[in-house]
């Protein structure tokens, strides 16, 4: 049975060696133009739920980055252990989730949406701590 992070490290290898050589192992969403505005498969509906996952990242990352940037010794290192604890919370949080769902085909998309979702409340706490 895989685990969230062995699930993550499995598509991180995947992505990157998609990113360096042609791609045989995805071809369904290497192909297909996908439509997120209104999916029509499960394919569609899980590369979506992972597209909006990463953005969310994407935006939590410069949130943070612009946090960071403007605090130093103990207050800098609070927030970079708490950081640290909240993405291994949120990581655990929907694992447990997703779980009974675990082997089936909505999983991916599950887990996805849970991350975005857990990814944007947090962005909005930095926003709202750092005015």
């Amino acid at each position: 049975m895989l685990h969230l992070k062995q699930i993550q490290r499995y598509l991180a290898v995947i992505y990157f060696s998609c990113s360096i050589a042609p791609c045989f192992i995805l071809p369904a969403t290497a192909q297909l133009k996908i439509n997120c505005t209104n999916p029509n498969s499960n394919i569609e509906y899980k590369e979506c739920a992972r597209r909006a996952y990463l953005a969310a990242d994407k935006n939590l990352n410069l949130v943070y980055k612009q946090i960071i940037s403007n605090l130093k010794g103990k207050e800098r290192q609070r927030l970079i252990e708490a950081q640290s604890i909240w993405i291994k919370f949120r990581d655990a949080n929907c694992d447990f989730e997703v779980y009974r769902n675990l082997g089936g085909t909505g999983y991916g998309g599950f887990l996805s949406n849970c991350l975005e979702r857990m990814t944007k409340a947090r962005s909005d706490e930095l926003e709202n701590w750092k005015n």
